[in-house]
């Protein structure tokens, strides 16, 4: 049976055939990774004709409501037109973005390493240019490009924001605290013990979490999990603490290996302040 990505993809693509506005469609999520599966949303570029753009751009949300059942049309996070289409075993989320068709060439500069042209070319009007475009992304490594610098401001960040959700903490700003824990410290430590994992393979323009089930170690695992808060202000301190444990010896064991230098003194300092109370360095 055709997952809801494949039958919402196959209605585009017919659309697409018949709409000349429209001279290619590019998926570029994780499909293009060949790693799609029915969990999977759609991250899907259109290259609109120049001279149909604007008003392919003007009704849009029509034009979406062709492909299947829609839910929700509108301007998302990043201004990018964002979708929801009935499906089961879940609503599907369909990312769109429109170019002007005259700007294929700039594909060639996407962070972006599909396994295939096929896996990511879904639609090619051009005359050959948005294939050609797609080929030169092959082989592209997506890996930090300057993994030691990368290292350093990954420490610096890490144990910059556990002072900060720490402080808080002890004002009792306990929602600022935790909002802080879990959107820049867990961040900036995912990142850093997929570096020391080795697990950059996809870094860029991947989410912290990535993977981090597969690549990591089940010591790693397991501390990691112990970094998770329950409710109330006291455990939010223990999970900071085993947050700045885990940190601290994942940028020790990382700077070791790759004799990376990394702001030990400072990590000390905080691990030591979270085990005592009123000791926080400023």
């Amino acid at each position: 049976m055709a997952t809801a990505q494949a039958v919402l993809l196959e209605r585009l693509l017919a659309v697409a055939r018949a709409d000349p506005r429209i001279a290619g469609v590019l998926d570029y999520g994780s499909a293009s990774y060949g790693r799609a599966d029915q969990w999977s949303d759609l991250d899907l570029t259109l290259f609109i004709r120049d001279d149909g753009l604007p008003g392919f751009e003007a009704a849009w949300e029509q034009w979406a409501t062709s492909l299947g059942d829609l839910l929700l049309a509108y301007r998302g996070h990043y201004g990018n037109p964002w979708t929801v289409y009935a499906a089961e075993p879940l609503p599907l989320q369909v990312d769109f973005n429109f170019y002007p068709a005259s700007t294929v060439d700039c594909v060639r500069d996407w962070h972006s390493s599909p396994v295939s042209v096929a896996a990511m070319l879904r639609y090619d009007a051009t005359g050959g240019r948005l294939r050609d475009s797609v080929a030169a992304l092959l082989g592209r490594s997506l890996a930090p490009a300057q993994a030691g610098a990368e290292f350093m401001r990954l420490c610096g960040d890490l144990w910059y924001f556990i002072l900060y959700a720490e402080s808080k903490r002890r004002r009792s700003d306990g929602w600022q605290a935790r909002q802080a824990f879990h959107t820049e410290v867990m961040e900036h430590l995912l990142r850093l013990l997929r570096l020391e994992a080795g697990a950059t393979a996809r870094w860029q323009w991947s989410s912290a979490a990535f993977d981090i089930e597969r690549d990591l170690p089940a010591e790693r695992l397991r501390r990691l999990e112990d970094c998770v808060p329950a409710t109330g202000n006291d455990d939010l301190g223990r999970a900071l603490r085993a947050a700045a444990a885990l940190g601290h010896d994942t940028c020790a064991a990382t700077a070791s290996r790759h004799g990376w230098p990394w702001p030990e003194r400072l990590g000390s300092a905080v691990v030591r302040a979270l085990d005592t109370p009123d000791a926080l360095p400023h």
